[in-house]
Parts: structure tokens; C-alpha cells; sequence
């Protein structure tokens, strides 16, 4: 990988080094028990060797909830002793 490459490495990028899933990638950076330490392990590594920084940003974009339901109605009339 290029120096230039290192600047905007992302979890896809790490995933494919480590010839793995970017949910695995995602465990391994959370910290989540049920993933074999092992592999865990090799992930870290490549984030140190990496200087890899999660992007905030995309992770918010992700993870938000936006609550919001939508509602579609076909063939509302309006009675004719209305008009």
C-alpha cells in the first residue's frame, strides 16, 4: 500500500488485508467478546501498522435512527356534500 493510500484507509481496506468481513473488522475494533482473539489480533495489528481512525461521521450516518414512519393512502375522496 502506498504512504498516500495509508492517509484515507478504511474499514473495507482492512477488511480485504486481513482477508476477512467488515462486520469482523467492526468486531475486532468494538471489542466484541465472541470473535476469536486470534483474529482479533491480526485486525489490530494492521490498525496500528495502519494508523487507522474510524470515520465519525460515516459511523453516525450508519447507526442513526431517524424515527420516522411513512404513511401512503390511495383513493382518499372528499364526500360530495362537501363540495
Amino acid at each position: 500500500m502506498r504512504k498516500d493510500d495509508e492517509k484515507n484507509l478504511t474499514i473495507k481496506d482492512i477488511a480485504r488485508l486481513c482477508k476477512v468481513s467488515i462486520s469482523t473488522v467492526s468486531r475486532a475494533i468494538n471489542n466484541d467478546p465472541t470473535i476469536n482473539r486470534k483474529t482479533r489480533d491480526r485486525i489490530l495489528q494492521i490498525v496500528r501498522q495502519y494508523h487507522y481512525i474510524p470515520n465519525n461521521s460515516a459511523r453516525n450516518l450508519r447507526m442513526t435512527d431517524s424515527n420516522t414512519i411513512a404513511l401512503l393512502v390511495k383513493g382518499i375522496a372528499i364526500p360530495s356534500s362537501r363540495r
